[in-house]
């Protein structure tokens, strides 16, 4: 009989852990990651289901009950591969929750009447390659392959070369060998740990979600930032000293159009910045509010491989002038630093 929930979890929760740390590191098409996928095909080999993989080495495994429509088939599942010290349940929650399902519809005798995929896409965080959701943006289209095979990862490998290591040949564009796991895929349902609070401020455990809000690509306007602390100010440092502090909408665009490096070809940093665990409170009575977050910055230019660059704390504050919301603060603390070399003019 395979393993339930809490088995399998234990089984998957030693791969790829920091010990140091807690944290997860299971980049795509590294070790841990393919002893996942390894250990997924085992699962559905013992469950019967029929295992489909791709040239990437994202995986379905189908359960085909007699007599059911493959032209109309329901896919769940999720990822294996982390961001970088990641969390344990964002991904391998959804993937182990439907196998833990299917267990469980064959417990009390469940015959679905359309065939059930589970999947596992590859590289659906962003953490080696820089392109979040790269695993289903290949197989649905939106990238396409050519443009794919040339990103390249911190290290320099291009993703050609790391799929090619994993005796992977990538979307090679013939479709007598590229293989489609969306054929058929009509409905697709995904159990997602929630990167919130929602949940717990309303008390339950589960919600259904109607719609997705998906990554966002913005480009870089120093005139935009600045216009955020019409009302506010930035402190570079903590208590620091006046010339730490930039007040208004001509001192925050003072203090980003003579630290930040634009490029030419892009009109950006070539930068990604990336803000988590953001936590906020507001006070509507008194128009305040308050918010705690961490921010990575992570660049990738024609001299510098894909690699975070700084990371950080923000401590910020707000407050409502006529109906509108503005900063009051920003505090910025600065708690690892790399190669700032490509991003800074100084």
């Amino acid at each position: 009989m395979p393993a339930d929930f809490e088995a399998m979890w234990r089984e998957i929760a030693p791969v790829g852990r920091n010990v140091a740390t807690g944290g997860y590191l299971r980049q795509p098409w590294t070790s841990p990651e393919a002893e996942l996928r390894a250990w997924f095909v085992e699962q559905c080999e013992a469950r019967g289901l029929r295992v489909e993989r791709d040239g990437l080495g994202d995986l379905v495994g189908w359960w085909e009950p007699e007599g059911t429509d493959p032209s109309d088939r329901i896919l769940t599942g999720s990822h294996l591969d982390s961001v970088l010290e990641g969390g344990a349940y964002d991904g391998p929650l959804g993937v182990v929750s439907a196998l833990a399902a299917i267990d469980r519809m064959r417990e009390h005798a469940v015959v679905p009447g359309r065939p059930v995929g589970v999947g596992v896409f590859v590289e659906e965080e962003g953490s080696r390659f820089g392109l979040a959701c790269l695993g289903s943006r290949l197989l649905t289209g939106a990238t396409p392959w050519a443009t794919a095979r040339e990103l390249r990862d911190r290290d320099g490998v291009f993703l050609a070369d790391a799929l090619e290591a994993q005796g992977l040949p990538g979307m090679t564009g013939d479709p007598d060998s590229d293989v489609d796991l969306l054929a058929g895929v009509t409905t697709f349902v995904e159990l997602h740990v929630e990167q919130g609070r929602a949940l717990v401020d309303l008390g339950h455990a589960v919600g259904v979600a109607s719609g997705i809000w998906p990554h966002g690509r913005y480009r870089f306007d120093l005139d935009g930032v600045a216009d955020l602390f019409a009302h506010g100010r930035i402190h570079g440092e903590e208590g620091g000293g006046p010339e730490t502090v930039f007040e208004g909408r001509e001192g925050v665009r003072k203090l980003y159009g003579f630290s930040t490096r634009i490029y030419e070809d892009t009109g950006t940093p070539r930068t990604k910045h990336v803000t988590t665990n953001a936590i906020i409170d507001v006070d509507e009575e008194a128009g305040t509010g308050t918010c705690r977050s961490y921010f990575t910055v992570l660049q990738a230019t024609d001299a510098l491989a894909l690699q975070p660059i700084i990371a950080g704390r923000y401590r910020d504050t707000f407050h409502r002038l006529d109906g509108t919301w503005w900063f009051e603060s920003r505090t910025m603390h600065v708690d690892l630093v790399g190669d700032l070399s490509h991003h800074l003019k100084w």
